[in-house]
């Protein structure tokens, strides 16, 4: 007989925990949230299980800088529900688990926004497609402020990962990463998560012809081949360069600025912004004017103009950008 109630014991055992066993949830699940009509953002969920099976999690987004790995407050999962909250996110997530995918939604703020989440899959480009996209790649992007020049730069690093870069050289930027590379049959998608902008385009030979996204969904053609930098000559005598010439350094609010006067190869006088604080570097200047102390430029790659009167090494004067004027003084080095 108590062989018997045994047995039975280690049958209900049996049947009660096959009855409340529940998948195991860990790793990276992944969503699109529609915050606006014309905005996406992609938010991954990664989720670790403890030695008790509870489930720890924090939240990332490819699209912005603003979620980086943020640490859940609290996470529950029964029943196939998964609920989860992120304070300093002011925000939480309730989904329910079927068919592999948690349907549900995320709240903030007394916003509730649809997500779906699905387990992660890294994209995978295949070689004959790193090959394909190899290079440099040079487009003109037509905005409501003006012309840019972008450049895509796909490479191989110093590990071996293939990665890609774009370059503004018109904003002195330089280098940003682009993530989440695919080309599925000719369609390429990639997105360029520190300025929260996607590229979508085909893959024509040596042209992608597509759409560039920042907000506001704009066309854009890259056509392959090495980009060569134009730099406006300024119309400035060798007088007002043996004033000029060198680097003049000011503080505008935050930021450090310096502005650089130089004489290029060919014997013309350029000139530079760079912003150190914002990590941008050889912004052009476009025209200058100087006569009687008094000096004018222009940088038109950020709406900006100096006019200020020159005393030795230092330029006191005042920078207009965007309609607003600020009181500027530049030291030379």
């Amino acid at each position: 007989m108590k062989t018997f109630r045994v047995l039975v014991a280690a049958l209900m055992a049996f049947h009660l925990g096959g009855a409340t066993a529940q998948q195991d949830i860990s790793g990276t699940w992944a969503g699109t949230l529609a915050v606006a009509p014309d905005t996406n953002l992609e938010i991954h969920f990664v989720l670790t299980r403890g030695a008790d099976g509870s489930y720890t999690a924090v939240v990332t987004s490819p699209d912005t800088d603003g979620i980086k790995d943020v640490a859940a407050s609290a996470v529950s999962f029964n029943d196939n529900r998964l609920a989860l909250t992120v304070d300093a996110l002011s925000g939480s997530y309730d989904g329910v688990l079927g068919d592999g995918a948690f349907e549900g939604e995320w709240r903030q703020e007394e916003t509730a926004f649809p997500l779906r989440l699905t387990p992660y899959v890294a994209p995978v480009l295949s070689q004959a497609d790193k090959e394909a996209l190899m290079g440099t790649w040079v487009g003109t992007l037509s905005t409501p402020a003006g012309s840019l020049t972008l450049v895509y730069r796909f490479e191989t690093n110093a590990s071996g990962e293939f990665v890609g870069f774009v370059d503004s050289p018109d904003q002195g930027a330089q280098g940003i990463p682009v993530a989440d590379i695919e080309l599925v049959d000719g369609q390429l998608e990639f997105k360029i998560p520190p300025v929260r902008g996607e590229y979508s385009a085909k893959l024509e030979g040596d042209r992608m012809v597509g759409t560039w996204s920042q907000g506001q969904p704009l066309p854009l053609t890259m056509t392959k081949g090495e980009f060569t930098p134009t730099v406006a000559a300024l119309s400035l005598s060798v007088e007002a360069m043996s004033a000029l010439a060198g680097a003049w350094r000011g503080q505008l609010g935050p930021l450090n600025v310096v502005f650089r006067f130089e004489t290029a190869a060919g014997g013309q006088a350029v000139g530079f912004l760079d912003s150190p604080s914002q990590g941008a570097t050889g912004i052009p200047i476009t025209t200058a004017t100087f006569a009687d102390g008094n000096l004018v430029f222009e940088v038109p790659a950020v709406r900006g103009e100096f006019s200020g009167d020159l005393s030795g090494n230092t330029l006191v004067g005042q920078w207009t950008q965007l309609g607003m004027t600020n009181p500027l003084t530049l030291t030379k080095d």
